[in-house]
């Protein structure tokens, strides 16, 4: 979904929103997916309207951090697949005190991820403010 204003920005975060061009996606946010990685990152995005825009950051970084889990509990829930098919049923990866484990750890890593970058932009035509948030983990912080 495209949301285009002509409204001015207030920064709120540690990255700028001038991207040089129309769109009101700051340049550090990645409008095309909602998780990205890199050999040393993985990065979760959040977009979110509210009345106020401490609200409407606020409501953005919850929602990174929420597709950051989401997206961590389904790539550990594939390669958790992937090790029983190929370690067969009865492999201690099918066990439930090995998912409970992992569940475990997910959580765990879930509370470890860092606000990278946070903005909130006033929508003058809505009376509302659009939030930006991207979380971060390294790869070090993984292992």
């Amino acid at each position: 979904m495209l949301l285009i204003s002509c409204s001015t920005t207030q920064k709120m975060g540690n990255k700028s929103a001038d991207t040089g061009s129309n769109s009101v996606y700051p340049a550090w946010y990645s409008s095309s997916s909602e998780f990205t990685s890199t050999d040393s990152t993985y990065t979760a995005f959040g977009l979110a309207v509210g009345s106020d825009s401490t609200e409407a950051l606020d409501k953005s970084i919850e929602k990174a951090k929420t597709n950051f889990e989401q997206h961590l509990s389904a790539r550990l829930e594939s390669i958790r697949t992937s090790a029983s098919d190929e370690l067969g049923a009865n492999s201690s990866v099918s066990t439930s005190r090995f998912i409970f484990a992992l569940r475990n750890a997910e959580a765990t890593l879930s509370e470890s991820v860092m606000i990278s970058s946070g903005i909130a932009n006033h929508n003058g035509e809505l009376s509302s403010y659009r939030g930006f948030a991207s979380v971060t983990i390294t790869r070090e912080d993984l292992i």
